[in-house]
């Protein structure tokens, strides 16, 4: 072997542990939180009419992070009067209240906004979340 030039299997083999193709799990890049100031603008390139507030909900409800799942689905220890949910990412889209949109979809921060946007009617009705109430 020549100095200077390495062996075409050790290339490799430092790409697939520089890119994380060894030694690491596979599964979805994690995601960061996401700030007040960034859930402000997804709120508002989304359309909702107060994005200020929409970001408060979507703070309150999962604090930016989109990946947050609630899902007590089973649980036999809540509280009387609480109901099962399988809520998912920023704004906690509720699937078993909201069956057509899907689990994988929810975790995507847009498709979770646009979600929160649709189940709001537009930014218009904040019933179905309960840190709602008190306003912003």
């Amino acid at each position: 072997m020549r100095r200077g030039k390495l062996p075409a299997w050790l290339v490799v083999l430092g790409l697939l542990v520089l890119v994380g193709g060894i030694g690491q799990a596979r599964g979805p890049a994690p995601r960061k939180r996401l700030s007040r100031a960034e859930l402000e603008a997804l709120a508002r390139d989304v359309g909702f009419p107060d994005p200020v507030f929409a970001a408060t909900i979507a703070m309150r409800e999962s604090g930016g992070d989109p990946n947050a799942i609630n899902d007590t689905r089973g649980r036999t220890d809540l509280p009387a009067g609480t109901t099962n949910e399988h809520s998912i990412g920023l704004w906690q889209i509720n699937l078993l209240a909201h069956p057509k949109f899907q689990a994988g979809d929810m975790l995507d921060a847009r498709r979770n906004a646009e979600a929160a946007f649709e189940v709001s009617q537009r930014g218009t009705n904040w019933g179905p979340w309960s840190t709602a109430k008190g306003g912003g």
